[in-house]
């Protein structure tokens, strides 16, 4: 099984990073494979309605460090 995992929290080794450890910790004993990302530490922005995906391209061109699909 593989999981993507996303913390939302600007303070990751808080209290929800120590859940989100223990969690990913018990799953990999199951052979569980998860990808991390933290949103505070990623360079993204939202839609620009810039409209080049609809009539140019089939994807988005903004510059980002999120994954394309």
């Amino acid at each position: 099984m593989k999981i993507t995992n996303i913390i939302g929290s600007p303070r990751s080794q808080g209290y929800g990073g120590s859940i989100e450890k223990a969690l990913l910790g018990h799953l990999g004993h199951h052979g569980t494979k998860a990808k991390t990302f933290e949103l505070n530490e990623l360079a993204y922005r939202g839609c620009q309605a810039c409209l080049t995906c609809k009539t140019t391209s089939d994807v988005c061109i903004a510059r980002t460090a999120l994954p394309r699909s």
